[in-house]
């Protein structure tokens, strides 16, 4: 089993943008998290989001983040990138 938490920090008052990158789950976002057995808990404090993921491996975990990179989800990334979400605190 492998587990990572990531913490991310979204601009001021960019909760609601970042809310709508995420209420329409995009199918294969769906699709990558289904095939790689992606597990996800997301906690917001705030500003603040705190995301815990579980996996079969770390090679599960990334099979399914270049499965979403490499799957045209510009718009989601998009939405991301404006709402502020950075996460480079990767603990695993």
């Amino acid at each position: 089993m492998f587990c990572i938490g990531l913490a991310m920090t979204l601009r001021p008052g960019a909760y609601a943008t970042y809310k709508a990158a995420h209420d329409g789950l995009w199918p294969e976002l769906a699709a990558g998290m289904r095939t790689n057995q992606v597990s996800i808990a997301i906690y917001r404090d705030g500003d603040r989001l705190l995301l815990f993921a579980a996996v079969p491996s770390e090679s599960h975990w990334q099979r399914s983040r270049s499965h979403q990179e490499n799957e045209g989800n510009e718009e989601r990334q998009a939405l991301l990138r404006a709402a502020g979400s950075a996460s480079d605190d990767e603990t695993g």
